[in-house]
């Protein structure tokens, strides 16, 4: 489990070797590119990315370390398809 904190501090390229998996995911073929994306998201896309990568790849742990790490984002997220 120590692996999957403080992940604001990394990305999904931190995680994942896949380059299919991580462009689906991100839309992005670099890491450099989808920090860029993560600047400038309305919300924050770093915890989405990580979202699905953890259900993607049926990662409980990663999972559980995205929704307790990011529950403000995500709750906020989750808020904008009830508006």
């Amino acid at each position: 489990m120590g692996k999957y904190k403080n992940l604001r501090s990394k990305t999904v390229f931190d995680f994942c070797n896949d380059a299919a998996l991580l462009e689906e995911i991100t839309e992005c073929s670099s890491v450099e590119e989808h920090l860029e994306q993560i600047s400038i998201s309305a919300y924050d896309e770093r915890a989405r990315a990580f979202l699905e990568l953890a259900t993607t790849t049926k990662n409980k742990a990663l999972e559980a370390a995205v929704r307790r790490e990011f529950a403000k984002e995500l709750k906020a997220y989750e808020d904008s398809f009830n508006e």
